[in-house]
């Protein structure tokens, strides 16, 4: 599919794949095309308390896509996608905040 539509943007989101044995996310296999979703919240137990991430890969299609829009739009997703490349939350609890970051190497 990708190799008639190498522009498509796929969104994956893998908030269960760390449950199913031998679980492939897209992100693994069309990296420049996916936008991955992500939920601690469902890994950790921390269930309700909606703590997550979203990921792009480094070399992606959503960069020469917004490089073809005018300058005024470049500069708007530019913007946000510096915030995406960036920790950053969106006043998760502190309780879920420290949950997490115990959880973590």
């Amino acid at each position: 599919m990708l190799k008639k539509r190498p522009d498509l943007i796929l969104l994956t989101d893998d908030v269960y794949g760390t449950f199913v044995p031998g679980f492939r996310s897209l992100m693994g296999e069309f990296p420049r095309n996916t936008l991955g979703v992500y939920s601690y919240s469902k890994y950790f137990g921390c269930t309700g308390w909606r703590l997550g991430t979203i990921a792009i890969h480094e070399d992606n299609i959503f960069d020469e896509i917004i490089a073809k829009h005018p300058e005024s739009i470049k500069k708007s997703w530019t913007s946000v996608m510096a915030h995406s490349r960036s920790s950053r939350a969106s006043s998760p609890s502190s309780i879920a905040s420290w949950r997490i970051a115990a959880t973590l190497p």
